[in-house]
């Protein structure tokens, strides 16, 4: 991994903008941290096969540079992630959330049950 993998991203959803890191490739794993952490946080990055895993890290709104305004709720949240799929044209995936990303990666899987594996 170089140090541009753990770049971050912003793109423009309906919802506002929202903060990502997008790296490896493979079979499509959505990381919803918790609340001490954003998509810059390579924390649980040393978990991942990168060969076999694409690893998908949102800032959840509120962290990094997501927008909070309309976006309050682990219901919300998991609406704009599922815009964030979509604009990167990612198929189902793994949920995973730890501590405070738990709630909104459960809201994420019983939304979108098409977008998780």
């Amino acid at each position: 991994m170089s140090a541009s993998d753990h770049e971050t991203r912003v793109i423009r959803t309906s919802r506002g903008n929202v903060e990502y890191r997008d790296m490896g490739r493979g079979e499509p794993v959505l990381f919803f941290h918790g609340g001490q952490g954003n998509a810059r946080n390579t924390t649980f990055d040393k978990v991942f096969d990168f060969s076999t895993t694409r690893l998908i890290v949102p800032s959840r709104p509120g962290y990094g540079a997501s927008d909070l305004s309309g976006n309050e709720t682990a219901a919300a949240t998991a609406q704009v992630i599922a815009e964030l799929l979509d604009e990167l044209q990612v198929g189902p995936g793994v949920a995973i959330g730890v501590s405070l990303g738990g709630r909104p990666a459960i809201e994420f899987a019983a939304q979108f049950p098409e977008k998780t594996r």
